[in-house]
């Protein structure tokens, strides 16, 4: 079997389990070369993984003819224009979450994609572990009757003092673009993305203007209420909780398969009786089924994950994160009157 050789931008901490770790576990793919803006860092990167290639920049990566698909590390705000160049030079694409930060880049992403004739698929691990579609059958069947709310919180606590990316608004930073992918595209695939109503909350005062705390909510049809909250300054949490009419339903650690291979558990307890019941899925790890996944796109036998719903998930986080800018705006100014 012939290899596809994969270029990885940006010397990344998630990069060790969403790539060094996991394509261990993938036939089909091989880690080409890495690139940093900073050689000696590109050079410490590749020595550390066995990597043989190194670049100095990012663009001398992008056209290295031996290059079969680039993997996107890099700080949040730069994923979009990469992107772009990637796909321009005729590479397959997997790019670390969020895909862009506005609806511009992303139609710019998708000409780019269609016009090369690319495959790209945005990094969010979760969406390649059944869970999801168990969730998503119990709602379609009415198993414990109609779906009243969902509520998600993704927290840990971040250094605001640190050089991370996430601590500085340029780059992309604050809690919401961060984690805000993994609660939204949940709720694409359960419900959707075309809420009645939403709102965004944050009071920007992490380190730059960040939003060390922003929370979400959205409205849909027959009454389902939506609430999400993100933060670099609570403990950690990682769980969605669902309420029906008959049951409540907890997905508590739900980053866990990243860390490993580990199982996914889905605890339901009935309302009238207090009964509970825990559905346990055999362990696997996100970023291997990511990768295999990747790999069946471009061998044939799987069709891509449409670009469109990524392009629908940074639509509704823009109107999002920009209804929050503005309700953060209104309330300083009522405190001027």
């Amino acid at each position: 079997m012939v290899k596809k050789k994969i270029g990885v931008l940006g010397c990344s901490k998630v990069g060790d389990a969403s790539l060094f770790k996991a394509i261990k576990w993938v036939e089909g793919f091989e880690v080409y070369a890495v690139a940093s803006r900073d050689l000696g860092r590109a050079q410490a990167y590749a020595e550390k993984y066995g990597v043989k290639n190194y670049y100095g920049s990012y663009e001398q990566l992008i056209e290295d003819d031996k290059v079969d698909c680039i993997y996107i590390a890099t700080t949040n705000d730069s994923h979009g224009a990469l992107a772009i160049r990637a796909a321009k030079a005729g590479k397959h694409i997997v790019v670390e979450k969020p895909i862009c930060l506005s609806m511009e880049d992303m139609s710019n992403i998708q000409d780019a994609c269609m016009q090369h004739n690319v495959y790209l698929l945005e990094g969010i691990m979760v969406q390649h572990h059944p869970w999801q579609a168990y969730i998503k059958q119990m709602i379609q069947n009415n198993t414990y009757g109609a779906l009243r709310t969902v509520k998600t919180q993704i927290s840990f606590q971040q250094d605001a003092s640190s050089d991370n990316y996430r601590c500085k608004k340029a780059l992309g930073g604050g809690a919401f673009w961060d984690e805000g992918p993994y609660w939204i595209q949940f709720i694409q695939f359960i419900l959707g993305l075309q809420p009645t109503t939403y709102t965004g909350y944050s009071d920007f005062s992490g380190p730059d203007g960040c939003d060390w705390t922003f929370q979400a909510s959205m409205a849909y049809e027959g009454g389902i209420h939506v609430d999400f909250t993100t933060s670099f300054e609570m403990p950690y949490e990682a769980t969605h909780w669902l309420v029906f009419d008959k049951a409540t339903v907890r997905i508590s650690n739900f980053f866990r398969a990243s860390m490993g291979n580990f199982k996914i558990n889905i605890d339901i307890e009935a309302l009238e009786t207090g009964i509970k019941e825990k559905v346990s899925f055999e362990p696997q790890n996100y970023y291997v089924n990511q990768l295999d996944f990747f790999s069946h796109v471009l061998d044939g036998t799987m069709p891509n994950i449409p670009l469109s719903q990524s392009a629908d998930r940074i639509r509704i986080m823009e109107n999002i994160y920009m209804d929050a800018k503005k309700n953060n705006m209104d309330k300083k100014e009522a405190k001027k009157m």
